[in-house]
């Protein structure tokens, strides 16, 4: 596997356990369940040694934008989907402007991983 593959899979591994450890602390917060609370700290202690082991796949601007960029877009996803939320024309322009910079960063990626 090349290493627009590890940084893809890290990603969204990366992703997918800040939006389940983001909810887990709401309904800690919302239905007094202290172990939500504890459930999402080691949680966030696997995102962080996953962060730590991505840095041997790319470089920590490249890792730090793609998580951010997928968090937001699963978290937009999620808001729609299950809680049911409206997206405003401004935010469905923000996550077209979001998912073009991901493209443009994934495109570069790969571009200098074969120029190495």
């Amino acid at each position: 596997m090349n290493n627009t593959a590890y940084i893809a899979i890290f990603v969204t591994v990366l992703s997918v356990l800040e939006i389940t450890s983001r909810s887990l602390l709401k309904e800690a917060y919302d239905k007094k369940k202290q172990l939500y609370i504890f459930i999402s700290v080691v949680l966030y202690l696997i995102v962080v040694s996953l962060l730590y082991f991505s840095m041997k796949y790319s470089k920590f601007i490249t890792i730090s934008a793609l998580w951010d960029a997928g968090t937001i877009i699963l978290a937009t996803g999620a808001s729609y989907f299950i809680l049911k939320e409206k997206i405003t024309r401004g935010e469905f322009i923000g996550l077209g402007f979001i998912i073009f910079g991901v493209c443009i960063m994934a495109y570069s990626t790969v571009t200098s991983d074969t120029k190495t």
